[in-house]
């Protein structure tokens, strides 16, 4: 190849590239659209009060957005650009005096590669510097050169040359620019939407759906591993294109000249595809180690364990490897003598030694298991010491967590990726948690074949750490140094410690008698100018929100010290229902990733928020500020879930969430019958209402599918099965969690129940209690017997049904006090017991309307419906109610909670009678009179157009969800089950619905009339007006028409109704009196309609005397 043809034809194709109307059009939208998602997105010019701070936390942000969203366009541009070069050239009038000279054929590729390349990467750095500009002057968010070469050279340019060499060979073998236009956009989005995580991410050849965001402290999550597949892609590219050179059929060439560059172009291809297979390989052992972690683990499970009682730990950092040593006290708490001592501790570090008494004891290393020769007897403890030295292995960390969760690096709500690391060693930063067993136990910290069967040790931990650098070393208890050595005593014995040797610095403050200490790395002090203000008033506002939380979760604070300590970006954890925490949450210190990223905090445009909207009352002076955004941050870590996205029910468990340090760092109950109660008693204890308001009413959310998954599953299955989701699971064992609650309830007040749960675990602190001990302590002090209920809470594989009528309420009046009664019948004709719930809002003078709630004050109880029986409950309420809300819990219900208002109560008696009284279930028979056909009965059918799918349901995924959400912004094409109180249904509250159409969608309600006569047709008004108010307000209108019309069929004739359903009360509404003869009656309703939307419900037939 000749140089300096090269350069002549790459000089030449930059003017025609310049030239061409297509880049230069691209140009222009590609600087438009990325300056405007930058201004919109990572800027707060457009939004002043959006949330701008978990999107530019970290340095590397910024730039790899600009890349992402450019490397896209960029690849889209190069399939038209590379793809006409051919046609363009064979025309011989824009490159004749170059396509006829004596140049070779690698000249002439190679010169056009390079002349493209030159115009795309000066296009992408001019993107790159108006970020810059941004990132620097704008919204001052961290910034670092590096990322922004980074990005250009292991992102843009290998995707650049890949897709321009595959466009080039693809349009050499297809001969077609329309055709070849297809292929290549066909891959493009074939990759982009479909295959960016297939087989971890080989595909991706944009390189921007793999992990690529760097710590600020530690770098890239793995570095080598990114720089392979980006580096297989840019040999690809280097390949394809030098096959280019031989398929151009420009100048004849030479035999020897076709072999030399196929075989280079082969050897390119080769390498690349070997790259590739590299990058598969090194997951795969990733999983082949941790399934054989996975296999050992199951090995042992039911391998009798002793207790560890002490563990006195020794360790010195050794750049990225540790030398340690454990003077372990061991106890045997079994029934039976043991002939070996089990431990555990990381599989990549290496035991010297076992000792005892100065003796080496015999032992053999089964991965992660250490089995010790040394018969132990039955109440026995023993002294040991176990020498180890190596490195971490982070594949033994969450083994329980399923493959598809461990292997998955999306981050909720943003596009970027960060990686995941589970503990880091080296010079650099160390941060080693229990979860990475970097010391010896006797526990397994996981029990991937029975999760919820891990019984917690709480031990007598003292760490002593040789350490000779600069950096701060941070761990559990008080902390002495002496010269190189830093001691941690800790006064409780405690699940676990963690270890981190960073580069921090630190603020401190006392408060009472517990220490606050935040430790973040130098440099990162982005939140102390919105504190400082508060320096004479900060220990008053700590102490008031400690006492808030210790009051709310009635509970107090158990540790010394709280400290929140940063961690680099990457480091990832899991919401494991079995264990209540993640690993975010230590006892005494919360690991907050770099910067606050993950916590959803913009203190910024937080205080923009409240200068610019103030408070009820006028605005906030800055005193007021600074306190108020103290709270929202610590609400922030006490909150049991975050938002996900716009919609209030789609909802992620809160990782930082530090109620546990409350509950599961300070005792454990175990029970081998019953594994799930420890966190099923925790979560009884912490978690708080999820009651909150549906702008639309939907009630089809996690906690509903979780309902839904026990009508054929017990809770005892429910542990065992992996293919539930963690979020049904969690719901589901919050609702098991109130069902016990509420069991004990139904017979003593709350309030006693957690004055009791306070002082039982109180006096029981950092200790294993046997369930035994719990459930005799509540029979002793209340008389319940919880083994009367226990077991049917855990194995009971169905739910009972719940009926209920007549809701009412009236007023008492007694001399000059006027009280009110609240009564409503409920049967329960199951085979199992049923406890439902009552919360009435008082207060109000009718409050909002059914499906919404005004509450001023509200009284909970709990009531036990025995199977096969029928109840009245009467309730005395000192207050006019607004309304009652009665939930069945876990139950066949759907949906399980209705709100019952009290627009008006005229009705005065004198039963001033409270309580749950035996009526006959008799009460619950239909009315003779009446015939009800509801959408869920055989009677009802939806009857379909046979309209074609349009092409984009072909790729939409099968949705096995039988009810959905009403939403007012979407309106469904086809008929769709919604499920909610204010549809129609003895047990299951529903009915369907569609967008307006032609009317050649319809429903048909069909039943049979017993006899002639006169007979009242109501249909029940599902009214959603009130909900539509969104809707409307966003149509620029308050009022529409809703005409539906019901079409009766009957005895050959066809008799037909307008209804402005906007016009009428919720609940029957009567269309009419007919006189019908015995026989089939049919009613029909077509999408035909003046509103925006078509819902049908269930219909009645009452007969009457005329």
């Amino acid at each position: 190849m000749n140089l300096n043809h090269i350069n002549v034809i790459a000089r030449y194709e930059v003017k025609l590239v310049k030239r061409s109307w297509l880049f230069r059009i691209f140009a222009i939208l590609a600087l438009l659209f990325i300056s405007a998602i930058m201004l919109g997105y990572q800027t707060g010019i457009v939004n002043r009060m959006d949330n701008l701070w978990p999107r530019i936390a970290v340095s590397s942000l910024m730039p790899f957005c600009n890349t992402y969203f450019y490397n896209i366009a960029q690849s889209v541009i190069v399939v038209f650009l590379a793809g006409s070069f051919l046609k363009r050239d064979k025309k011989l009038d824009t490159a004749e005096v170059i396509y006829v000279r004596p140049m070779s054929n690698a000249d002439y590729i190679v010169g056009k590669t390079w002349g493209i390349v030159k115009v795309f990467i000066t296009l992408n750095i001019i993107t790159l510097l108006f970020t810059a500009f941004l990132n620097i002057l704008i919204n001052k968010s961290p910034f670092d050169l590096f990322p922004y070469l980074f990005y250009l050279l292991t992102i843009s340019v290998p995707s650049l040359l890949f897709v321009l060499g595959l466009s080039f060979t693809a349009m050499c073998i297809l001969k077609n620019q329309a055709v070849t236009f297809i292929v290549m956009l066909g891959i493009i989005g074939t990759v982009f939407f479909y295959l960016t995580d297939t087989l971890y991410g080989v595909f991706d050849f944009f390189g921007v759906n793999i992990p690529a965001i760097f710590s600020d402290v530690t770098g890239h999550a793995d570095l080598r591993l990114f720089l392979l597949q980006r580096f297989s892609y840019l040999l690809a590219g280097i390949g394809l294109i030098s096959m280019t050179i031989a398929l151009v059929k420009r100048l004849p060439h030479k035999p020897w000249k076709i072999a030399v560059v196929y075989t280079f172009s082969s050897l390119f291809l080769l390498a690349a595809c070997l790259g590739g297979l590299l990058y598969i390989l090194h997951y795969n052992h990733q999983l082949d180690l941790r399934n054989q972690y996975i296999m050992t683990f199951d090995k042992y499970a039911d391998v009798p364990h002793v207790d560890l009682l002490v563990n006195d730990i020794s360790v010195t950092p050794q750049g990225h490897r540790l030398a340690g040593k454990s003077t372990v006290k061991v106890a045997n708490n079994n029934a039976k003598p043991l002939d070996k001592i089990i431990f555990y501790l990381n599989p990549e570090l290496t035991v010297t030694s076992v000792e005892m008494a100065g003796k080496n004891l015999p032992f053999r290393r089964d991965h992660q298991v250490i089995e010790v020769d040394q018969p132990i007897q039955q109440q026995e403890e023993l002294t040991l010491t176990i020498n180890y030295e190596g490195k971490i292995s982070e594949n033994i960390c969450y083994t329980d967590v399923l493959t598809e969760d461990y292997l998955d690096t999306k981050v909720p709500q943003v596009f970027w990726r960060f990686g995941k690391r589970y503990a880091w060693l080296s010079n650099t930063f160390t941060l080693l948690t229990p979860e990475c067993i970097w010391y010896p136990v006797t526990i397994a910290p996981v029990n991937p074949g029975a999760p919820y069967n891990v019984r917690k040790n709480f031990t007598d931990y003292t760490l002593t750490v040789h350490y000779e650098g600069d950096k701060t070393v941070l761990s559990q208890g008080k902390s002495k140094i002496d010269g190189s050595v830093i001691t941690f005593t800790n006064t409780s014995a405690l699940p676990g410690i963690s270890l981190t040797i960073a580069d921090y610095d630190k603020k401190a403050l006392r408060v009472d008698s517990t220490d606050y200490e935040i430790y973040y790395f130098k440099g990162h002090d982005y939140f102390s100018k919105y504190f400082e203000p508060l320096s004479d008033t900060l220990p008053g506002v700590i102490r008031e929100v400690k006492n808030s939380l210790e009051i709310e979760k009635d509970r107090d604070y158990p540790f010394g010290k709280f400290v929140l300590a940063e961690t680099p970006v990457q480091f990832a954890t899991y919401a494991r229902n079995w264990k209540g925490y993640t690993e975010y949450v230590m006892p005494e210190i919360l690991f907050v990733p770099e910067r606050g990223i993950s916590l959803g905090q913009d203190f910024e445009a937080e205080r923009r928020r409240m200068n610019e909207w103030g408070r009820h009352g006028g605005p906030m002076d800055e005193t007021e500020q600074n306190i108020s955004l103290f709270n929202r941050f610590v609400s922030s870590l006490t909150s049991e879930n975050s938002q996900n996205g716009w919609n209030p029910d789609n909802k992620l468990i809160n990782k930082s969430n530090i109620t546990p340090m409350l509950f599961g760092h300070t005792n454990y109950i175990s029970s081998p019958e019953y594994p799930v109660i420890d966190i099923a008693v925790n979560n009884m204890m912490n978690t708080s209402s999820d009651q909150g308001f549906r702008f639309w009413g939907g009630i089809i959310n996690d906690k509903q599918r979780a309902n839904l998954y026990l009508e054929s599953h017990s809770f005892e299955t429910a542990i065992g099965d992996t293919e539930l989701k963690p979020e049904i699971f969690y719901e589901l064992l919050k609702l098991k969690s109130a069902a016990l609650n509420n069991y004990i309830t139904s017979q003593i007040t709350q309030e006693d129940f957690n004055k009791f749960l306070k002082a039982f675990f109180t006096s029981r602190q950092f200790q294993n209690i046997p369930f035994d001990t719990l459930r005799y302590e509540i029979e002793k002090r209340f008389g319940i017997r919880l083994s009367d209920f226990i077991d049917t809470w855990y194995t009971a594989s169905h739910t009972p049904t719940i009926y209920i009528k007549d809701v009412d309420a009236n007023q008492i009046v007694l001399d000059e006090f006027t009280k009110y009664q609240i009564k409503f019948k409920v049967n329960n004709p199951s085979d199992i017991d049923a406890i439902i719930s009552t919360e009435v809002m008082q207060g109000g003078g009718g409050g909002m309307r059914r499906g919404g709630g005004m509450s001023f004050e509200t009284e909970k109880k709990n009531y036990i419906i025995p199977a096969g029986e029928a109840r009245e409950i009467k309730i005395i309420s000192d207050e006019r109610p607004a309304n009652i809300s009665i939930n069945t819990n876990i139950s066949h219900n759907l949906p399980t909670s209705h709100n019952f208002n009290f627009s008006k109560i005229d009705n005065t008696i004198s039963d001033t009678t409270s309580g749950i009284y035996p009526i006959n279930p008799d009460v619950f028979k239909p009315n003779p009179n009446e015939i009800i056909i509801d959408n869920e009965d055989p009677g009802f059918r939806t009857i379909a157009s046979n309209n074609r799918h349009k092409l984009k349901d072909l790729f939409k995924k099968k949705d096995d969800e039988k009810y959905k959400n009403f939403m007012p912004w979407w309106m469904p094409s086809q008929w769709t089950a919604i499920a909610a109180d204010y549809c129609y249904g003895e047990t299951i509250n529903s009915a369907v619905y569609k967008n307006k159409g032609s009317g050649a969608n319809a429903v048909e309600w069909k039943t049979e009339i017993p006899k002639d006569g006169y007979y009242e047709v109501s249909i029940w008004n599902a009214k959603m007006s009130g909900r539509m108010f969104f809707m409307d307000r966003r149509r620029g209108r308050h009022k529409e028409e809703r005409n539906q019309t019901y079409t009766i069929q009957y005895d050959k004739e066809k008799e037909s109704v307008t209804l402005d359903l906007d016009e009428e009360t919720e609940g029957w509404v009567s269309i009419g009196n007919f006189y019908l003869p015995q026989g089939e009656v049919i009613i029909t309703l077509t999408d035909k309609v003046s509103g925006d939307y078509v819902i049908a419900d269930a219909v009645k037939f009452t007969a009457t005397e005329e």
